[in-house]
């Protein structure tokens, strides 16, 4: 999927992304990758961005609500906490939403210790 991205490919990323969905339930990092897809769909189509936003931040919650897991093959320390927590904190900043942006901030700074 990131591959895709970067080779900007972004709506075939977001088909993948949705087709392999059910095959990554338990991977922080896929749905880490996810929220940047949806993010990144966002800003190129800022019509759309209302409806890309949500997806990004239940992706990054799915991060939070799995956890890290470092026995996962190509896991990327963070992406199950600070990462993610950092990543909502911006969304909420951008969006408006200084409590829940600040309550995120303050755990990002938690998990990274």
């Amino acid at each position: 999927m990131i591959a895709l991205k970067a080779a900007g490919e972004l709506h075939e990323a977001l088909v993948l992304a949705d087709a392999e969905v059910g095959n990554w339930l338990e991977s922080p990092d896929f749905y880490f990758t996810v929220g940047d897809l949806y993010l990144e769909a966002a800003a190129q189509d800022p019509g759309r961005a209302g409806d890309f936003l949500p997806i990004a931040e239940q992706a990054w919650a799915r991060c939070l609500d799995i956890g890290e897991r470092p026995e996962l093959d190509g896991a990327v320390a963070g992406r199950g906490g600070h990462m993610a927590a950092h990543n909502l904190a911006l969304l909420y900043e951008t969006l408006g939403q200084t409590e829940l942006a600040a309550r995120h901030q303050a755990l990002a700074k938690t998990l990274h210790r």
